[in-house]
């Protein structure tokens, strides 16, 4: 194979556990329509206050990888791969995901890791980043994301989720390892031993 195969990670919901992320999300996604029926400039919420940054801070401390991250460790002992980690998480994060990412044994599981330093929309960040790295496969869980960057990309996406998306070109995955899978299903099954 003479191109490298270039796989991409959410964080929040894919590597890291999604505590409270349903009761969450839903939380969130009330305050941003909210937000913008009352004239908000942005489309979505970035923690301003010590007190939200601090709630923030908090949940996310205390997730924990979302499966055996060993399926990650398979995938970098074949070769021929690149594997990003790309999170909108806030420049505030930062240091929390690193930290995280040490914790876990998992920072050097990805070549390249993309943290949404200058506080731009996450979408436009995920776009941005998905384009300019030519990522082939993204696995994401937060499907307003996912839709919002179908058609702006050329990087097949994924969604991490039980459920089937309604549109036949978003593959539901239940896991990183499953996702995994699904690649070597699609295209490389010459490159892994099945």
């Amino acid at each position: 194979m003479d191109k490298e195969l270039k796989i991409a990670f959410d964080f929040d919901g894919v590597v890291a556990s999604p505590i409270l992320d349903g009761l969450l999300i839903n939380l969130r996604i009330i305050k941003e329509h909210l937000m913008k029926s009352i004239g908000h400039r942005t489309d979505y919420f970035y923690p301003k206050s010590r007190e939200e940054r601090f709630v923030w801070t908090l949940l996310n401390k205390l997730r924990k990888p979302t499966c055996d991250l060993n399926c990650l460790r398979s995938l970098k002992s074949g070769g021929g791969i690149q594997t990003f980690l790309i999170t909108s998480r806030f420049k505030f994060l930062e240091k929390d995901t690193i930290e995280w990412l040490k914790k876990y044994g998992s920072e050097n599981l990805f070549d390249k890791i993309y943290i949404n330093n200058t506080d731009i929309s996450p979408v436009d960040f995920k776009v941005l980043t998905l384009n300019e790295n030519l990522i082939d496969h993204y696995l994401d869980d937060d499907i307003e994301i996912i839709e919002s960057i179908n058609l702006k990309v050329k990087t097949k996406i994924y969604w991490r989720s039980n459920k089937k998306h309604h549109h036949s070109e978003i593959v539901s995955c239940k896991s990183i390892c499953e996702f995994i899978e699904e690649i070597k299903k699609l295209e490389f099954s010459a490159l892994w031993k099945l």
